[in-house]
């Protein structure tokens, strides 16, 4: 009875090679063909009697003929060893297609001595995995693992009972799965391990597949099977989500698979059974929907970020990297620029007009979405002066930053522009008005000083000493004016570019001690004291440098009202010349001291308390410092004291 049973089953085998829907072939170590199966018409449109004798490797892709041969190499020398290899192979109307085949070594068999090679079109599972790999580069790590080895032969009647047996080692050792049942009520007559493996250890061989897995029945899987037998119509399932009690346990396991019921006909062409093969494409299948998920998260993102930035009142343009392709750019850019469509590649961009403030025209390379991108700057305040289509220019404030990978590689360029032009005509204005208002208020007042001191000199000779005192406090307040004149004009030189410096060759510490002798003099309520030495040559303007000490011991006297000492330290550092003023007073906050350098900026203590002035000093020496190629800075803790430093280059 076992063995009438196993040969009908392997009978039933042989009918499925017979009707085989995938090729197999038998191939000599050259690479001649001896054997292969009709169905190879289907895959290539070639027939049987096109194939037989011609070489295996001549019908390859060019670029896949060392990777097979080493595949076959492995194996050549080892009697049933297995190998799976993928190769393209042009079939007849011209196209290529993949081919995963399965190549086993049977030469030493005494009736096939050659390769066995079983062959499956993976043709669409490689366009799969590339339009996958596409989609997104950080999940281009997922691999197929889906392995289509068809084990169907086709097998003559006529073959001995050796290649039988041969062919049926082979189908129990298969990596996909397969089973065979008999019968209207498909009684499992065979089951290979790889289906055991999928389903659970269960003793079902011999019985009906409705009582030994019962969960298929409500899955509709069952009436498929009543229809093929029924019909004796093959029926194909494709990522069909299936679900076992792998464990027994009543809990179903998903899985998705690609399946095909192929009706195994007796000598009379009757339906008598039911092939049943199928591969498991279950991590393809969800890395696919990981793939589509991520994609339409991304279009969300895209579609969220597009609305904020058609929101933004600054104009906005992404570009991407290396191409200079516009991804995305809001209506305001449009607006501010005057360009409905606007450059899309480095090549367009010199039909922008802009211009340095030297008055230079940008060259294409030089502006700041081609800087970016191309040579990964962030660009701060960048100004430039556009020239609209229509012959209006404007100023545009310009930010941008490169947008780098996890792998710190740039792919695109974020820039915002903002118009400033009503801004910088009212900063115009307003210097204006304060060069003319600081010399108009000039004259006036020297004539008000010089008609104080004469009248001081009368008012000695009468020695009227409250009369003297109302003068002196005149004097001091004229005095204090005219500094407040000097600065509004010095803002006014420093906005213009028309800040002068008559440089000479000093000696530093010189210059320091007699701005500090002249300040010493002027205060009794503090002691200004000298540390260190610097002996350092500098080139620099006399006057403006003095201007820029005196400001800094002003400055430190006004705002440590509790404190009586003040600290000048001299060093060096490098080549730098470094003058530092350390007062104890009420100190400058984080918040503020990123603020101090602005013009009209004054700080205030912890109890909101204001200290006299326009708030220009520290913009006009930080200015005056620039200009001398130095450098400013502060260190400060409120409530203990601030040190302003300031670097200037030794002269070498």
């Amino acid at each position: 009875m076992g063995n009438t049973s196993r040969q009908q089953g392997e009978r039933w085998f042989a009918t499925l090679i017979e009707q085989s829907h995938d090729p197999i072939a038998l191939v000599q170590l050259d690479g001649t063909i001896t054997y292969i199966s009709p169905s190879i018409e289907r895959l290539t449109g070639y027939s049987v009697a096109e194939y037989l004798n011609r070489n295996f490797f001549t019908l390859q892709h060019p670029d896949d003929v060392a990777v097979v041969r080493a595949r076959i190499d492995q194996i050549k020398d080892k009697a049933g060893a297995t190998t799976t290899v993928k190769y393209r192979r042009q079939i007849k109307n011209g196209a290529w297609i993949w081919i995963e085949a399965v190549v086993t070594n049977q030469l030493a068999h005494p009736q096939l001595q050659a390769l066995l090679m079983n062959y499956h079109d993976v043709t669409e599972a490689e366009q799969t995995k590339r339009q996958i790999q596409e989609s997104q580069e950080q999940y281009r790590a997922l691999m197929e693992k889906y392995q289509c080895l068809l084990e169907r032969e086709k097998q003559a009647r006529a073959e001995t009972e050796a290649a039988r047996q041969h062919l049926y080692d082979l189908f129990m050792q298969a990596p996909a799965n397969i089973t065979i049942t008999s019968g209207p009520e498909h009684r499992i007559t065979l089951m290979n391990p790889n289906t055991q493996q999928t389903i659970g250890r269960r003793d079902i061989l011999g019985k009906p597949l409705r009582e030994a897995i019962p969960e298929l029945v409500e899955q509709g899987l069952l009436s498929l099977l009543d229809q093929v037998y029924r019909t004796g119509q093959p029926v194909i399932g494709k990522e069909r989500l299936i679900r076992f009690d792998k464990y027994g346990t009543g809990h179903l396991e998903n899985g998705h698979f690609n399946f095909t019921y192929q009706p195994a006909r007796n000598a009379q062409g009757e339906v008598e059974g039911i092939m049943i093969y199928g591969v498991e494409v279950t991590e393809l299948v969800e890395a696919r929907q990981r793939a589509e998920e991520l994609a339409n998260q991304l279009e969300a993102e895209h579609a969220r970020l597009e609305q904020v930035l058609q929101q933004m009142p600054y104009g906005v343009i992404i570009v991407e990297a290396p191409t200079h392709k516009i991804v995305l750019c809001n209506q305001q850019l449009e607006q501010i620029l005057g360009l409905t469509f606007p450059a899309n590649s480095i090549l367009e961009y010199d039909q922008y007009r802009g211009y340095h403030p030297d008055g230079r025209r940008y060259e294409p390379e030089e502006w700041p979405l081609y800087r970016v991108v191309t040579k990964g700057e962030t660009i701060q305040g960048e100004e430039i002066t556009y020239v609209r289509d229509d012959g209006t220019s404007i100023i545009l404030r310009v930010n941008a930053a490169p947008i780098y990978n996890t792998r710190g590689e740039i792919i695109a360029g974020v820039t915002v522009l903002d118009d400033i032009t009503r801004r910088k005509q009212f900063d115009t204005r307003k210097d204006t008005f304060i060069s003319m208002a600081g010399h108009e208020l000039k004259t006036p007042l020297a004539a008000l000083k010089g008609y104080s001191q004469l009248l001081q000199r009368r008012l000695k000779r009468q020695n009227d000493e409250q009369a003297k005192q109302f003068i002196n406090k005149i004097e001091a307040q004229t005095t204090r004016l005219h500094r407040l004149i000097d600065d509004l004009l010095d803002l006014s030189k420093i906005q213009s570019g028309r800040l002068e410096l008559h440089t000479q060759d000093l000696m530093l510490d010189i210059l320091v001690h007699e701005v500090v002798d002249d300040i010493q003099m002027t205060t009794q309520s503090h002691t200004l004291r000298i540390e260190g030495k610097t002996d350092a040559i500098i080139h620099g303007d006399r006057d403006r440098l003095g201007q820029v000490f005196t400001n800094l011991l002003t400055n430190a006297l006004k705002y440590s009202p509790d404190a009586d000492t003040i600290i000048i330290h001299l060093r060096t550092e490098n080549k730098w010349a470094v003058v530092s003023v350390q007062d104890f007073g009420i100190g400058i906050s984080r918040e503020h001291q990123q603020r101090i350098f602005e013009r009209f900026y004054q700080v205030r203590d912890d109890t909101g308390r204001t200290f006299s002035g326009l708030g220009l000093g520290l913009y006009i020496t930080n200015e005056i410092i620039k200009a001398h190629q130095g450098q400013m800075h502060v260190e400060s803790t409120p409530g203990q004291g601030s040190i302003f430093s300031i670097l200037l280059p030794i002269k070498s």
